[in-house]
C-alpha cells in the first residue's frame, strides 16, 4: 500500500518532506545546543567549587567553553562550506568596515533614545571586565563570540532555515534568535535592529565576513569606545 493510499484510509495526511526534515533539524539543532549548554555549565561549576585560582577562571571558562563548542560544531557539520563564507576581498573588507560604522551609529541611537526615555541598562562591559581579566575578555569579545556568532547565526542556522523556509523566514527567526539570547531585555531592540545590519551584509556579499568584521569592530568598541 503506498504512503498515499494508507493516508486516505486512516483519515490523515502523508507529512511533507520538507516539514519532517525541518523538524528533525530542530531537534538535532536544539539538543546539540543544550547539551553544549549543560556540559558548560557543568564543568565550569566543577571548577569554580575547587575555590582559589579555579573559581577565578570559571567565568572565563564559562564564556569560552560554550562559544568554542557552538564554534567547534559548526566547523564540524559545515567545514565544506567555510571557504565561501569566510571569502575575503577589499570590495568585501569595506563592506565590513561600512557595517561596523553603521552598528556603532546605531549604538548611540539606540543609547541615546535610553537616556532620554530615562532607562538605565545594565554596563555588561563593566560587569565582564569584573569578572574576566582584561586580555581574555578581549580575545572573547573581540573575536571568538562575533566569529562564531556568526557562524552559527547568519551561517550555519541561515542556510538551513533558507533550504526548508526560504530568506524572509529564515531572516526572521535568525534575527529575533540572535537578540534573544544574549539575555539582556533593555538592549533587545538594539541586538534586533544588530541582526537585521548583519543579515543584510550577509546577503549583500554572499559570505561572512563581512557581518565578521562589523561584528568585531562593534564588539571592540563597545569595550574600548567609552
Amino acid at each position: 500500500m503506498e504512503p498515499e493510499e494508507a493516508a486516505i484510509i486512516g483519515g490523515g495526511s502523508p507529512e511533507q518532506p520538507e516539514r519532517k526534515r525541518l523538524r528533525w533539524f530542530v531537534l538535532e539543532e536544539g539538543a546539540w545546543i543544550l547539551a553544549a549548554f549543560a556540559a558548560t555549565v557543568l564543568v565550569t561549576r566543577l571548577v569554580a567549587a575547587r575555590g582559589g585560582a579555579w573559581a577565578a577562571a570559571a567565568p572565563g571558562l564559562a564564556l569560552f567553553g560554550f562559544h568554542g563548542l557552538v564554534g567547534v560544531h559548526v566547523v564540524r557539520a559545515d567545514g565544506a562550506k567555510l571557504p565561501g563564507w569566510l571569502r575575503l576581498d577589499r570590495h568585501i573588507a569595506l563592506w565590513g568596515a561600512a557595517g561596523g560604522a553603521a552598528l556603532l551609529a546605531l549604538n548611540a541611537l539606540y543609547g541615546a533614545v535610553l537616556d532620554a526615555l530615562g532607562v538605565v541598562p545594565p554596563d555588561v562591559a563593566a560587569e565582564l571586565r569584573a569578572i574576566v581579566p582584561e586580555g581574555a575578555l578581549l580575545l572573547w569579545a573581540g573575536l571568538l563570540a562575533p566569529v562564531v556568532e556568526e557562524l552559527y547565526f547568519r551561517g550555519r542556522l541561515l542556510e538551513a532555515l533558507d533550504d526548508r523556509l526560504g530568506p524572509a523566514w529564515s531572516g526572521a527567526i535568525t534575527s529575533i534568535g540572535f537578540a534573544a539570547v544574549h539575555g539582556i531585555r533593555e538592549f533587545f531592540p538594539a541586538y534586533l535592529a544588530f541582526a537585521v545590519a548583519l543579515l543584510y551584509l550577509r546577503r549583500r556579499t554572499g559570505g561572512l565576513a563581512a557581518p565578521m568584521i562589523a561584528h568585531v569592530l562593534n564588539n571592540v568598541f563597545a569595550l574600548y569606545g567609552g
